[in-house]
């Protein structure tokens, strides 16, 4: 297990270092603050902060500046989030900003949205948010009031910050407030770069408002968090944070600090990272706040997950603050920090304050430094007025406007081309250009430029197109650009240049090309001549390869010509003359060689392959403008008559296919995988979505997924790969490609190729992963052959896992990620390509099975957000639920669901069909993607609202998990009881209210979506009781039940309320659980003191409950134990069943959400598109 240090930093500033300091806090130097959407120029001062705020427009060259919505414009709102700059145009929008101490020195950047609606659209957007070339985070936004901050602690590589905000087709992208501040250069040191801020806390803080600069010298915001049964302490005296420590938290932060009421406690803080992968720096601030009498004695140690980090017993000083921070990186699937007490302390462990920042690895390399700063100097000295702000070429699929980029192995990408057509250049050409070394398109027409044409252009070797036409230039276009133009080497254009002439006719000024009669004659002989000569070579090459049996086409177009091009005799001497066989395949032989003392793997083309220069040349293309850690990297290649070679990375570890089929002895375990699999996604996900036009690869399969010495997977032979139009418009033209088994059916019979035929392949290779089978194999029962998607259907009804996972892994497996995984794949492998997810939904599961397998199966899931209440104890660990050590039913795969019957989706053995689900709200919050559901009771409806309230307070708001809409309640409302959604968006969501103030009233809201519109009704209630509990729609009515057993009706088109004077159900039926629709009908289940769970259905026409026990062969399984036993399962399993899913007859201290209707096979709401993410 690897040890975590805990360091402890006491640093001791010198009398120069406070006056440095304190004349900062008053100047502000290293503070760069901007307002976002104020006007140009104009500046002011925070009246809190004291601040100094500026205007954004000298950062920016794009976007339009809006005021918020005058009604959230209120007193207590800081200005900077009055205004805002939105961005409509274009995927990508970056700020500039040159901080005065650049390169090297470290900054907290922070940036702020305050949405305020300010476009009056009531939507709040959903973007991603970048720092230079890299995902920072994406930004969501709950509604028009919510302040959402993102900070990140940064060393700057350039002079120059890149901000940018990049569009996801979810709503325009803004921004409030962009702030930098300096900080020393000796804090916050680690390997990385950057660390995004986790959470900052002023642990014990006495208001509610959180402390930032003045009180901070560099501005951090510092969130008050108090915990119950904990005490707070208050110093008299100010304490020293500034002069002896690093760090220097604000004072005011430190003069309070918290501790256990019970003296025999300890503290415990944890969280659970949503990904165990993640990698945390953890920085705990203590100072003794309360001169300690002589006989009492405050000490105690720091360990992490209960393990001890070897540091020795710590007691915090009195009125001097101590920081202890983890030296290296923590991660796992849960982080657990103990402060324990010694023995001999007579007192609780304090703590002030802490802070948790979570590593951001930034892997991708930003733009050639040198093609930066050449094409922003050409921007800047010919006023070119484009959006250019940010890096030209990364991140891949966002590069400027008229910018196109090589993206070569990890090799920074580069310029290669370059569009200022049209785009009002005047003078002469910027000899700048000479410093775009890679570029090969260049083109600068219909402008102003004059002079002559620099002799430069003609040493740009890469350069095969120069468009110069429609300018102003004058001389003679220099010898070596006519020199490669007639070598065919560059296409050169240079019409509407009228004083500009030809080297070979400015001798005489009658030639000058003012008139084009005088150089078409030219042009024409010119080529005439090559043309004979051209005939002449194809004639004998002809001739030759007919008499040498050849049948190998003609190669037409360059390729690439830079560095990565190797001569035969070179490849030759890699592979020490083709000594060691690596593989073979249609293209030809892979070899093992060395280059420059690396392994590489070279492939070399068959002669004999039909279609082996095209697919060459496809793949040669392909990876010289992609690049991603999941795909193969191309290192080299050769094309020399018909000798042609690949030469590629090497990966030490073969194909996925090899440890699939058994030619590798070792058996990879469950999360190598999901880890492998996940590699494979991501790769296929960037080919779809990183590059524009997207990628289809059309040959996935476990050959062609190759594993690195560290077992990290990615995707490798392009030959067969094809860009994919934008529009749709599809239609493949050439011969359907790809290996049967992992071939796309719908694109064999259409051939029409997306993106989803990549889907489809990679759900089958998948089913090869979770099964071990082979793809075709032939059956223990017909002796034919069948598919492996065929075979895991067949499978999938008994609801075994068991029977489905590779039987290599014996019970080495999680459940859970073994369902998820294998609906996943299912799904991947649909026969219609519009049921199938997208590559990058794929990735998400992915990611979320390997966090769940990481961390051994745990049920309850993984939490993204810090438990905000402390542990009491070392057993006591705090809200999360814990996964029982003994569990061995699949119960955890019930958070993924994609169009299966209910039987495949919850089962413990066979209990099919559950007539309705059971969701822990733990688990849902769990997942990630509705953390907003922790600590708070949802009611379902069939037609896919939530309406969520908290546990303590009469708030809530309702949710639509798939289109992650929610609209809040208003204020107001009372106590929540039921409610309902009609089927159509213009009908009304209604809700049963408990007036606590008045008993012989009932109030109905309706809410109608599509208005948004909320309207009250006020009904009186005859009944001497009013709990209402139940709602249900059909038949365009809402009925209500009462606990006795009376139905209400709420008619939404009349707005009226009536009680019907149906007989209430027999006074040994306790109250009623469940209430439900099916086919018109309306249900209720009760609980009773007989051994069953009785069902009734209501009869409108005699105005009774009828009890049902014939359902036309379905069956009814409840939660009442009878029918659990009934169901053969032990008392063991039923106790599971209880504690697991958190079962309860009745709404109160729910922890679960009930999914009706009882009788249906199949959950409406849990069979949505593929394209949502739940």
């Amino acid at each position: 297990m690897a040890r975590y240090n805990l360091c402890l930093q006491i640093s001791f500033a010198s009398f120069f270092a406070v006056l440095v300091l304190l004349v900062r806090a008053q100047d502000q130097s290293g503070f760069v603050s901007i307002d976002c959407g104020i006007p140009d120029d104009s500046s002011y001062n925070d009246e809190t902060t004291d601040i100094k705020y500026i205007s954004d427009a000298a950062f920016v060259e794009s976007g339009t500046i809006h005021s918020i919505d005058p009604k959230f414009q209120t007193s207590s709102l800081d200005k900077q989030f009055q205004s805002v700059r939105s961005f409509p145009e274009g995927k990508r929008n970056c700020y500039d900003v040159q901080p005065p101490q650049g390169k090297g020195f470290k900054y907290l950047i922070r940036t702020r949205f305050m949405y305020g609606n300010y476009d009056n659209l009531g939507k709040a957007p959903e973007f991603d948010l970048y720092l230079g070339v890299n995902l920072w985070d994406s930004v969501t936004i709950d509604n028009a009031t919510t302040i959402v901050t993102k900070e990140i602690i940064h060393t700057l590589r350039s002079d120059h910050v890149h901000v940018c905000l990049v569009d996801k087709d979810r709503g325009i992208p803004f921004l409030s407030v962009l702030e930098l501040r300096l900080l020393k250069s000796d804090t916050y040191e680690t390997p990385y770069d950057s660390m995004m801020l986790f959470k900052r806390w002023d642990l014990g803080g006495l208001g509610n408002l959180p402390i930032r600069y003045k009180d901070d010298v560099f501005d951090r915001i510092w969130i008050p968090l108090r915990f119950p049964k904990y005490k707070i302490f208050n110093a008299s005296l100010t304490i020293d944070s500034n002069n002896n420590n690093g760090f220097q938290p604000a004072r005011s932060v430190m003069n309070t600090a918290t501790s256990p009421e019970d003296l025999s406690q300890d503290i415990i803080l944890y969280w659970e990272p949503l990904d165990p992968t993640w990698k945390y720096y953890v920085y705990m601030h203590f100072a003794e706040v309360v001169e300690l009498p002589s006989n009492e004695t405050r000490e105690f140690t720091v360990l992490l997950n209960k393990k001890s980090i070897n540091m020795s017993v710590f007691s915090p000083r009195y009125l001097y603050t101590d920081t202890l921070f983890v030296q290296n990186p923590v991660s796992g699937p849960k982080l657990e920090f103990l402060l324990k007490r010694t023995a001999k302390s007579t007192l609780p462990p304090i703590i002030n304050a802490i802070e948790t920042y979570r590593v951001n690895e930034f892997l991708q390399s930003p733009t050639d430094q040198q093609d930066v700063h050449s094409i922003m100097m050409i921007k800047s000295n010919y006023r070119v007025k484009k959006n250019w702000l940010g890096d030209p070429c990364a991140p891949g699929r966002y590069p400027w406007k008229d910018i196109n980029c090589s993206y070569v192995g990890n090799e920074p990408p580069r310029i290669v081309s370059v569009n200022l057509s049209l785009s009002g250049l005047a003078g002469e050409i910027d000899p700048t250009f000479s410093n775009l070394t890679s570029i090969q398109k260049l083109d600068l027409s219909n402008n102003n430029l004059t002079g002559k044409v620099p002799n430069f252009l003609g040493n740009l070797h890469n350069l095969t197109e120069l468009n110069l036409e429609g300018n102003k230039l004058t001389g003679a276009l220099p010898a070596k650009l006519l020199e490669r133009s007639r070598s065919g080497l560059l296409s050169l254009r240079f019409d509407g240049n009228p004083d500009l002439c030809v080297s070979a006719s400015c001798q005489n000024p009658d030639l000058k090309t003012k008139k084009s009669v005088y150089i078409i004659p030219v042009v024409v002989s010119v080529a005439g001549v090559l043309g004979l000569v051209l005939a002449i070579t194809l004639f004998l090459l002809y001739k030759k390869r007919h008499q040498s049996g050849g049948s190998h086409s003609v190669r037409t177009g360059p390729l690439d010509t830079t560095k990565r091009y190797y001569k035969y005799s070179k490849v030759v001497k890699v592979t020490n003359n083709f000594e060691r066989i690596l593989g073979q395949g249609g293209f030809g032989i892979v070899y093992h060689g060395v280059l420059n003392d690396d392994q590489v793997a070279v492939k070399i083309l068959s002669e004999s392959s039909a279609q082996g220069y095209k697919e060459f040349r496809a793949e040669v293309e392909l990876l010289l403008r992609v690049h991603h850690k999941n795909l193969t990297a191309l290192i080299g290649y050769c094309n020399e008559g018909k000798k042609m070679a690949l030469i590629y990375e090497f990966m030490a570890n073969g194909t996925l296919g090899d440890y699939l089929s058994g030619k590798k002895s070792y058996v990879l375990s469950w999360e190598e995988r999901l880890q492998i699999s996940l590699d494979a996604a991501q790769g296929l996900e960037y080919l779809h979505n990183g590059c524009k036009p997207p990628i289809v690869q059309r040959d996935v399969k476990p050959a062609n997924i190759l594993i690195d010495e560290k077992l990290q997977a990615k995707i490798a032979d392009f030959g067969l790969s094809r860009s994919v139009a934008l529009d749709g418009n599809n239609q493949d033209t050439t011969a359907v490609a790809g290996t049967i088994g992992y071939l796309d059916p719908e694109y064999q019979s259409t051939q029409k190729l997306s993106e989803k035929s990549d889907v489809y392949s990679f759900g089958v290779v998948l089913l090869e992963v979770v099964t071990g089978q082979p793809v075709i194999a032939r059956s223990r029962t017909t002796a034919e052959n069948i598919h492996i998607t065929d075979w895991v259907e067949s499978l999938l009804s008994t609801g075994d896992i068991r029977g489905i996972v590779d039987p290599k892994l014996g019970e080495r497996f999680d459940a859970g990620s073994a369902w998820k995984i294998t609906e996943v794949a299912m799904a991947c492998a649909s026969s219609s390509s519009k049921h199938r997810p997208t590559m990058s939904q794929v990735v998400a599961e992915l990611k979320e099975s390997v966090s769940r397998a990481i961390g051994a199966g745990g049920y309850s899931g993984a939490s993204s957000s810090f438990t905000t209440e402390p542990a009491m104890s070392a057993s006591d660990s705090g809200m999360f639920p814990q996964a029982s050590e003994s569990e061995a039913y699949p119960l955890s795969h019930i958070d993924y669901i994609i169009g299966r019957r209910l039987e495949a989706a919850v089962s413990v053995r066979k209990l099919t069909p559950l007539p309705w689900l059971f969701y822990p709200l733990d688990q849902l919050s769990a997942t990630g993607r509705f953390p907003e559901l922790k600590n708070h009771r949802i009611f379902y409806s069939r037609d896919g609202w939530l309406l969520v309230r908290d546990y303590y307070y009469p708030s809530g708001f309702f949710l639509n998990p798939f289109t992650r809409e929610r609209i809040k309640l208003p204020s107001g409302l009372g106590y929540y009881l039921a409610f309902s959604v009609a089927p159509t968006s213009t009908s009304c969501v209604v809700i049963s209210l408990k007036q606590l103030c008045d008993k012989s009233s009932i109030v109905i809201d309706t809410w109608r979506p599509g208005e948004n519109v909320w309207t009250k009704h006020c009904f009186e209630n005859p009944l001497t009781e009013c709990k209402w509990t139940l709602c249900v729609f059909s038949n365009g009515m809402f009925y209500w039940l009462s606990a006795y057993g009376y139905l209400g009706v709420f008619n939404p088109s009349r707005e009226t309320w009536n009680i019907l004077p149906v007989k209430p159900c027999p006074a040994d039926f306790a109250r009623p659980v469940l209430m439900t629709e099916h086919e018109g009908d309306i249900y209720v289940m009760y609980t009773s003191n007989r051994s069953d769970q009785p069902v009734f259905k209501l009869n409108l026409e005699n105005k009774i409950w009828e009890e049902k026990r014939d359902f036309g062969g379905l069956t009814v399984f409840s939660s009442y134990p009878a029918s659990l036993t009934r169901a053969g399962l032990s008392a063991e399993e039923r106790d599971i069943i209880y504690e697991r899913l958190s079962l309860h007859y009745s709404f109160s201290n729910d922890k679960s959400f009930f999914c009706p209707p009882i009788l249906s096979r199949t959950i409406a709401w849990m069979d949505p598109p593929h394209n949502l993410n739940f």
